[in-house]
């Protein structure tokens, strides 16, 4: 189940050039920089009239939208029923496009030639984080103009990679994905915020035989002037689920869950493995990278704990320094959850930071989700300075969770 690494080289190869600015386009050879996407050359290129315009009409590649009017709007577990139409049909919205995501499943993946990627047992698979786009209408939010062209010209069966899955994959233009629903090729590698963070982008059409069908974010060019009227609007509309609305000023990361690290990046610093479902929430990943990468060592304070060999030193600094303080008391090792834990965050769900030994659950009694924090401000404060991502500054809080970010 080991990832192939000879195709890894090819692709780093190709992500040096996306850097360089050099172009991918359909057929071509390669995308535009996720961090400098302006910088990028473009190039003519044909692509297909867009085939969905769900939410506004198409987008032309000469569409250039001032980032300053973009609205970010997600609840969690996707948007509420008719949200989305309601939210375009306020007369603060200029246009909106909806895009959805989830978890695909990758079975196997291959070069251009054929030549063998990725291949899960039998039963196996891949996580793959891929949101599904209109492509008529999500293209006129993209201002990088080769990403742009690219998302506008996709199609049903064809996928786009982000340059930091590219990296990942090993799969160049032109190769195969084959997700449980079917298969998808590669057309093109776009900027990781063009592709909004997640590893695959496909047709809105294609979501949900790969299973990623839930309305997951919506994206709106609105007026500024107009913010406190609209926000009041679209809490209302969301009625009993808190909605995140965000500008670029506050994000750098167009999609849902915005706060959090996205799962390519996980995956990037810290491995990826194949994984197969048992019951419920639970799932089995691959033993040979448990064996390789969970490990159970002493903590201060806690004790034993069982996680990812990553987050022993982090773990081990912060509350070390707790101790030394004299505020070991303020966590209590009788509720700690663990860290290590296999499983979705819920049945059916994308796999949780836990499954890759990434979080820990502590003073879970005290923090329950959705509600007040007692966790001390000091503890806090040393896990935030030792890399950990605190789930009390969610907008949802999760206050008993501490993830370590890349």
């Amino acid at each position: 189940m080991g990832r192939r690494r000879l195709a890894g080289i090819v692709v780093g190869l190709l992500v040096a050039l996306v850097a360089s600015g050099a172009v991918v386009a359909r057929g071509s050879d390669d995308g535009a920089s996720p961090s400098s996407p302006a910088d990028a050359e473009t190039t003519t290129t044909t692509s297909a009239p867009p085939t969905s315009t769900t939410g506004a009409p198409p987008t032309t590649t000469t569409t250039v939208v001032d980032e300053s009017t973009i609205l970010l709007v997600w609840t969690s577990g996707g948007l509420p029923p008719g949200f989305a139409d309601a939210a375009a049909a306020r007369p603060e919205v200029e246009r909106t496009t909806v895009v959805r995501g989830g978890q695909a499943d990758l079975t196997a993946s291959a070069q251009a030639d054929g030549t063998a990627v990725d291949a899960a047992p039998p039963g196996w698979a891949y996580p793959l984080d891929t949101v599904a786009v209109a492509p008529g209408t999500y293209a006129g939010f993209v201002n990088d103009p080769v990403d742009r062209e690219l998302i506008d010209g996709l199609d049903v069966g064809e996928g786009l990679l982000t340059a930091s899955s590219a990296e990942l994959r090993g799969v160049d233009v032109g190769g195969t994905l084959a997700l449980e629903g079917g298969t998808v090729t590669v057309v093109g590698i776009v900027g990781d915020r063009s592709g909004a963070e997640a590893e695959l982008v496909v047709h809105v059409d294609d979501a949900d035989r790969f299973g990623v069908g839930v309305e997951r974010f919506l994206l709106a060019v609105h007026d500024p002037t107009q913010r406190p009227t609209l926000d009041a609007a679209l809490t209302e509309l969301a009625g009993t689920n808190p909605v995140n609305i965000r500008t670029t000023a506050d994000t750098t990361r167009l999609r849902h869950g915005d706060s959090v690290v996205p799962t390519v990046q996980i995956k990037l610093a810290f491995g990826e493995f194949a994984y197969r479902d048992l019951s419920g929430r639970q799932v089995e990943i691959d033993p040979a990278w448990v064996a390789e990468n969970i490990v159970t060592e002493q903590v201060p304070i806690l004790g034993p704990v069982r996680c990812h060999r990553a987050m022993i030193e982090p773990l081990t600094s912060a509350l070390g320094q707790l101790q030394a303080e004299g505020l070991a008391h303020t966590v209590d090792p009788a509720t700690y959850s663990g860290c290590w834990n296999a499983r979705r965050m819920l049945p059916g769900a994308p796999l949780s930071k836990h499954a890759w030994g990434l979080a820990v659950d502590v003073n879970v009694d005290g923090d329950p989700r959705g509600d007040f924090a007692t966790q001390h401000p000091r503890f806090t404060e040393l896990m935030v300075e030792a890399g950990f991502e605190w789930g009390g500054d969610w907008r949802y809080p999760d206050p008993a969770h501490y993830e370590l970010d890349p």
